[in-house]
């Protein structure tokens, strides 16, 4: 139920730690990034100019909708909250199962 105490959660955001404080130049990608194509597009510009590497973004809708309509979870990304919603036909996998089962507790 609490993301922050998750363990993969709590290890990703130590292995993160560890790394940076090694001054190491790392960018810090959010998954949110990928829901739109405006988001990634700008998400992109951001790493370019993080990393001092201008990127030719010509073309990155197509990219992203041929990388949406491969990604099995983002197009289900948003079966929980419908589910949630009162959505009970909704198909939810394993995953999304437990997150429910254990969100009703």
């Amino acid at each position: 139920m609490n993301m922050d105490q998750q363990g993969s959660v709590v290890r990703n955001k130590e292995r993160f730690k560890e790394i940076c404080s090694k001054n190491n130049s790392v960018y810090n990608y959010n998954i949110n990034n990928f829901f739109t194509v405006d988001a990634f597009e700008s998400s992109i510009a951001n790493i370019g100019k993080f990393f001092n590497m201008p990127f030719d973004t010509t073309g990155i809708a197509e990219l992203h909708k041929e990388f949406c309509e491969r990604n099995e979870i983002l197009k289900t990304q948003r079966n929980v909250e419908e589910y949630l919603s009162g959505n009970k036909d909704v198909d939810l996998d394993i995953i999304q199962k437990a997150y429910i089962d254990a969100f009703k507790k």
